[in-house]
């Protein structure tokens, strides 16, 4: 199955975000932070 969406617009607010969650968590793929990123912010209230 496909997913429908490809790509997002991130603001460069959200840029420099994910590159300072990147550099601390050592994690390379931005699918990865995206994805983990979305999932939590869904748990917030």
């Amino acid at each position: 199955m496909e997913s429908p969406i490809e790509r997002i617009k991130l603001s460069q607010t959200a840029k420099d975000q994910l590159l300072k969650l990147r550099r601390n968590t050592k994690i390379d793929q931005w699918n990865i932070l995206c994805r983990w990123a979305f999932c939590r912010s869904l748990a917030e209230p």
